[in-house]
């Protein structure tokens, strides 16, 4: 009698298991669709990218690659209430890991005020996304030396805020140096992954 209670008991908790790791793997699949901007999902391939961008498909864009990650960027004219940026995209092998967009100032009009620009994007995205969950930018340094060793330091960030949206996918916002401000979402989980 014993034997049957733990065996249906084991075999209630394996089916209760199997179903919370489904509904886990809908709600990561669902996140993987979930748009990020523009028609930007983690699913977005480098056509799609290109696509996104209004580039044909054979055009070409600035590339960097170090290791298994290739940045792919290109300028994204004035719109709105946003100047003149330059978008990138950085992919792990194939799979989109972040995508950013830099309002850096030499491509803005001389007088432009750097923190303003960072206060208007905080703004922006704080309407989307709500307040700024995370406030140590040694989160995002640390994910950068993943893509290159020393590429930003904790000094080199003047203003920061972030945000944690679920599913191993964050946004960061920063004014670098003063000179740039950047936003970057990154999929943490693609990321970590060796």
């Amino acid at each position: 009698m014993k034997r049957k209670t733990v065996l249906r008991t084991v075999a209630a908790f394996g089916l209760s298991l199997l179903v919370a790791l489904s509904a886990f793997a809908a709600a990561f699949a669902q996140d993987a669709e979930a748009e990020l901007e523009n028609g930007i999902t983690w699913k977005t391939t480098i056509p799609l990218m290109k696509n996104a961008e209004g580039l044909a498909e054979d055009s070409e864009m600035d590339t960097y690659s170090v290791g298994d990650f290739t940045q792919y960027g290109t300028s994204r004219p004035a719109e709105g209430d946003n100047p003149e940026s330059f978008v990138y995209y950085i992919f792990k092998l194939d799979q989109l890991v972040m995508f950013g967009n830099s309002f850096d100032s030499y491509a803005l009009p001389e007088d432009t005020d750097m923190t303003a620009v960072f206060g208007s994007q905080l703004a922006r995205l704080s309407e989307r996304y709500g307040e700024p969950t995370i406030d140590d930018r040694q989160r995002f340094v640390g994910l950068m030396d993943m893509l290159e060793e020393g590429a930003v330091s904790d000094e080199d960030i003047e203003q920061f805020a972030g945000w944690d949206l679920g599913n191993g996918t964050e946004l960061y916002l920063m004014n670098v140096f003063g000179d740039s401000v950047l936003y970057v979402f990154a999929n943490t989980a693609r990321l970590l992954v060796e």
